[in-house]
This record gives structure tokens, C-alpha cells and sequence, in this order.
């Protein structure tokens, strides 16, 4: 006698749900790694997947981890039906929500987070920035954000306060604000200043499916501080017209090329 195709499926979900329930929580270390391109990570990991605590953190462009926060998670288990890993975030710290998501074959979507970064993770995008010592507070906001197949959907936003550089005394330069939105045909951001800062930054940025990331933006200092911030200016781009520099990064920076790779036996 043939199996019925009703007691299939049970027997399917039985094996899907036993093996989330087993799977230990260092899987979620190398998953986070790898969805964030290498710039977060689990720390001292425990539990399973299913429900868990750690610690997050943030792995600097110079190889060290720092602690974001003490985190711990639990999984919806009625999302496993459909073979998706739907888990919520919260601080241990605080009791309040980090991050609502699921992941599943067709990728990873952030339904709504907010968390606190160091600036000084901009260094893990491009050489450029890594350059600059940046430094300061950055809270980012997702909204129904998505990562599949390497393109992104959704929105994001990060605000960036008591921004600094190392190559400059100037301190903070300014409150900065990056919009971002993704769709099908590629991303596209919006960069402006929120208050009269020692440095004004505006412009825009797009990138298309398969193309580099293109920057259409200006750093201008104000004129109290144009001769101090020089040493940052001329790391940022070129001069194209009195006190107003054209912002230019590394051609590479982009979603396509590549992932950072995992790094293994962070410190924690």
C-alpha cells in the first residue's frame, strides 16, 4: 500500500521542525555572516535555532569585534510549515525588539529592525572610507527589506550622529542621513545633511542590476573649517569648484562583486 501524500507532508514538517529544534544557535553565526557580507556576527552563541541568546557584534575593518549588544531570539514555529525560519530579535539588555525576519530558499527579509552600529563599520565598504577613520553613532532602520539572488527590495535608513574623521581635529562634522530603496531594476540612496554642520554632504546614488555603484555627490566644508578639514577633503575627491569637493569612491563598491568572506574565531 502506497504511503498517502497527507501523510508525506506530515512526515516532512515532522523532519523540518526536528531539525530546526536540534540544529545548534553557531549555525545562526555563519548564516548572519554571510548575509551581512561579514560585518555582523554571533558571539558566544546558545541554545539551537529555535530559541537562543548571543552576542551581536560588529567585526571592524581591522579584524576586531565589537559588542553591539547581548541578544536572544525565538523562532514562529508555524513559519517552518512553509519551510521559512521566521525569528524576532530582542535586546537582553533592554527588552526591546532589534529585528523581525524570515529566511527561507529565496532569501533574507528583514520585515522591520532598528539597531545601533559604529560608524567605523563604513570602513568594511571600500577602502576609501577605511581611509577616513570615520567614527560616531549610527542607528539603521529596515522596512519590509529584502537580499535575494543579489538584489535588494525594500527600504533603509541610517542616520549617522556626532560624526567624525581621525584625519581631522574638526569634531563632530555634521548629522548625516542615507535613504535607501531597492527595487528589481537595482538600489538608489539619498545622502543629506540634517543641521548647519562643519561639513555638508548631499547627493544621491544608484546602482543598476549587474553595474558598480555610481555616486552623484558633494562634500562642502564650511568656511570656518575649510582649511582644517582639507586632509579629509582631498581623501574624498576632488576640488570642483571653491570649497565644494565631488565625492568619489573605489569603482568596486557595490552589492555584485563579491561577499567579504566569514571570519572564523572572532574575538568575543
Amino acid at each position: 500500500m502506497k504511503p498517502s501524500l497527507a501523510g508525506f507532508g506530515i512526515f516532512s514538517v515532522v523532519l523540518i521542525c526536528a531539525g530546526s529544534y536540534l540544529m545548534p544557535a553557531t549555525w545562526l553565526d555563519s548564516t548572519l555572516q554571510r548575509e551581512s557580507r561579514g560585518v555582523l556576527s554571533l558571539g558566544d552563541p546558545k541554545g539551537r535555532v529555535w530559541d537562543g541568546s548571543g552576542v551581536l557584534q560588529a567585526l571592524l575593518p581591522g579584524g576586531e569585534a565589537m559588542t553591539i549588544d547581548r541578544v536572544g531570539w525565538t523562532v514562529a514555529s508555524r513559519e517552518l510549515l512553509f519551510g521559512r525560519i521566521r525569528f524576532s530579535l530582542i535586546s537582553l539588555r533592554t527588552g526591546k525588539s532589534i529585528a523581525d525576519a524570515t529566511l527561507g530558499v529565496s532569501g533574507l527579509t528583514v520585515h522591520s529592525a532598528q539597531l545601533e552600529l559604529p560608524a567605523s563599520l563604513l570602513g568594511t565598504v571600500t577602502p576609501t572610507l577605511r581611509e577616513l577613520a570615520l567614527s560616531g553613532q549610527m542607528m539603521l532602520k529596515l522596512d519590509d527589506f529584502h537580499h535575494a539572488r543579489n538584489q535588494l527590495g525594500g527600504t533603509a535608513e541610517i542616520n549617522w550622529s556626532n560624526a567624525a574623521s581621525g584625519l581631522v581635529p574638526v569634531s563632530p562634522l555634521g548629522i548625516y542621513r542615507i535613504e535607501i530603496k531597492g527595487d528589481p531594476s537595482g538600489l538608489s540612496c539619498r545622502i543629506a545633511t540634517l543641521n548647519e554642520a562643519a561639513l555638508k554632504l548631499s547627493g544621491t546614488c544608484r546602482q543598476s542590476a549587474g553595474e558598480p555603484l555610481s555616486i552623484d555627490a558633494t562634500a562642502e566644508p564650511a568656511p570656518r573649517y575649510r582649511r582644517e578639514l582639507v586632509p579629509l577633503l582631498r581623501v574624498i575627491g576632488k576640488e570642483i569648484r571653491p570649497g565644494v569637493y565631488q565625492v568619489q569612491l573605489d569603482p568596486s563598491i557595490g552589492i555584485d562583486p563579491g561577499t567579504r568572506p566569514l571570519r572564523q574565531g572572532a574575538p568575543r
